[in-house]
Order: structure tokens, then sequence, then C-alpha cells
């Protein structure tokens, strides 16, 4: 039991003329009360004055301002891909059909030699799209030569670098969830052969207060902390 049981009668009643100057009755308060978790964990946050639901506040009214009925409302929650393209607006749309950054005296392999099922067209920003991929022979302990994690990553909607360089950009930094920190991250859609014939692939990491890009050998052994950045399945 939190701090709330202790609150003055007082402020309790307060609470409740504002409610009920605002149109709230008491079938309110106990619809709320049936509602699920997960809906009553937003209003909760809403009344904890959340930054990020105090903006959604914010949006709200805007749209009403804007013109937007329920009914437009109701229909952008229902379309992913309108969603998808709102946030193209918001965030800039990452083209992965565009050429990609190549580090001095690299290359990047052929289409023929990348992994098929990579990442291709242009989509918006979002870590709920992305889930960092660990093969069998990289999760407890244990570790994986290079070449062979290419091989099973074949089947695998890899990402490529191309979502690395837009992360990596010092506007965009902010939008890397926190819990990659810790984590070397592989875009393997992008192969790249180095200037002595060596195939790299390029990652992001965290350190000293910001991001930055390295990358890895695959001639080498791939632990569990590389994991491969891979589209989340639908």
């Amino acid at each position: 039991m939190g701090d709330l049981i202790r609150t003055p009668l007082s402020e309790l009643n307060a609470t409740i003329e504002l409610f009920d100057r605002y149109g709230v009755t008491a079938e309110h308060l106990a619809h709320l009360r049936k509602k699920p978790p997960e809906y009553q964990t937003l209003v909760a946050r809403v009344l904890k004055f959340d930054p990020f639901m105090s903006r959604v506040v914010s949006l709200g009214q805007f749209l009403i301002d804007g013109g937007f009925s329920e009914g437009d409302l109701e229909y952008v929650s229902q379309n992913q891909s309108v969603l998808g393209k709102l946030l193209e607006l918001v965030r800039g749309a990452i083209d992965c059909d565009t050429p990609v950054f190549i580090p001095d005296g690299w290359e990047v392999l052929p289409e023929a030699e990348q992994l098929p099922n990579r990442v291709k067209g242009k989509f918006a920003w979002n870590p709920k799209e992305v889930t960092l991929h660990l093969a069998n022979g990289q999760k407890n302990g244990k570790w994986i030569e290079g070449n062979k994690l290419r091989k099973e990553l074949v089947k695998q909607p890899v990402y490529t670098a191309h979502l690395l360089d837009y992360l990596l950009v010092t506007e965009n930094q902010h939008l890397i969830p926190e819990e990659w920190k810790g984590k070397w991250i592989f875009f393997w859609g992008t192969i790249y052969r180095g200037r002595y014939g060596n195939l790299y692939v390029r990652c992001l990491y965290w350190c000293g207060g910001r991001w930055f890009w390295s990358y890895y050998w695959l001639d080498d052994v791939w632990f569990g902390a590389y994991p491969a950045a891979v589209r989340a399945s639908a």
C-alpha cells in the first residue's frame, strides 16, 4: 500500500470536487476499476504527470483543435501503415535502397553475397520492430565462429548498416533503447570487405556517454554480447 491511503480526507474531498466540476461521475470511476490493468496504468501515468503522457494529452487537444474526429483516431490506431507514415514524417525515413556508408579502403559485398533476407526498402525507426538475435552457439556463455554465424543468419531479416548510421546521428542517439548498452549490436544486412580481403560487419556500441560504431571480423569468434539486429516477427 502506498502513501495515497494516508491522504487527508480534506484532500480527497477536494479531488472529488475537481472531478465533479469536469463531469466525472461515480459510474466513471467504477468503470475505470473494471478496465484492464494496462488501461489503468495509462490513467495512473496521466495523474502522475508522466512526461510522455503529458505530451499525449497536449497532442489530444491539438488534434481536437485541428478538427480530428473520434473516427479519425480510430482509423489511425487500427492501421499500422498510417502510423508508420506518421513516424516517417516525424523521424525521417530510413531508406535501405540507397548507397550505404563505406569506410575508407573498404567495399560492400555484391548483392549475391549479402544475406538474402536482409531488410530492404523504406521504414521509420521503431525499437519495437527490432529484436536482438543470438544464435544458439552464442547463448549460455558459448561462442560461434563468424562465418558459421553468417550461415545461421541466412533466414533472418537482418537490418543493414543504414539503420546503424541513422541511429549514430547525434540528434537520433536518444532513440536508442537503454537496454542496448553493454552490448555490441551488429547489422549483418551489410557485409563489407576490408582492404586486405577480410570480411567485416559493423556494430553499434555505447562508450563514454555516447554511441559509436566499430566492426568485427568474420573469421573471429562471436560471443553472447554480439547480437544481430533483426526485424521482430509481426
